[in-house]
């Protein structure tokens, strides 16, 4: 009986152990890509005044992406996030301003954290704020001739994602992600350095992805 009640609690132990797909030392890996829609507004000084004028529009982005994360405990992990992202966004006319349609390339690197709410051996489901620096340059897309400019600044985020893994040794997966993304740049035109203008985004994202643990 004692060896049966041992081996009953060394069978649970290990259920327990390895029947999550996120505990403390694994890593989980994955490529992806995603899609952001949203607001956009473009700041930059009015020539005729000392003040500076918004215009206010809609943007939207695609990216690709490499993610990592580590576990720190059964409940949350850690990791980086890198995004190579392309986009392009319209403002509309003010009393100042035409409307104008720029697109935007960049390079985003940052942090992520995830807080699992649900964690099984084949699924997770997870909360992940992130925050980092981004940097890439710009292009109005309407304008003769076109001015190209550069740009730099914070990127944050906060997504719900799920992560499903498949087969004998759930090793292999996918994942969704789904939530918000905003940045907040700076930047200026490459034949007028000292003319700034800022770039704000708040966007609607959803994402796609490959996942691996180990």
């Amino acid at each position: 009986m004692k060896k049966l009640l041992l081996s009953l609690i060394i069978l649970l132990a290990t259920t327990f152990a390895f029947g999550q797909s996120n505990r403390a030392g694994i890593i989980q890996a994955g490529l992806g890509g995603g899609i952001a829609l949203g607001w956009t507004s473009f700041e930059q000084p009015n020539t005729n005044s000392t003040k500076s004028e918004t215009q206010n529009g809609v943007g939207v982005a695609v990216n690709f992406n490499i993610r990592g994360q580590y576990g720190i405990s059964k409940s949350f992990s850690a990791g980086i996030l890198l995004r190579k992202e392309w986009g392009a966004f319209s403002v509309s006319k003010n009393d100042f301003e035409d409307s104008f349609e720029m697109s935007v390339s960049t390079f985003a690197f940052g942090f992520e954290g995830k807080i699992y709410l649900i964690n099984k051996d084949k699924f997770n489901l997870n909360i992940a704020p992130s925050f980092g620096y981004t940097t890439g340059s710009t292009e109005t897309i309407d304008l003769s001739p076109n001015s190209k400019g550069d740009v730099s600044g914070l990127n944050y985020g906060l997504t719900t994602g799920i992560n499903l893994y498949f087969g004998s040794s759930s090793k292999y997966g996918m994942s969704a992600d789904l939530g918000f993304a905003g940045s907040s740049l700076s930047g200026s035109y490459d034949d007028s350095k000292d003319f700034e203008y800022k770039i704000k985004g708040a966007n609607f994202y959803i994402g796609l992805g490959f996942s691996t643990r180990f």
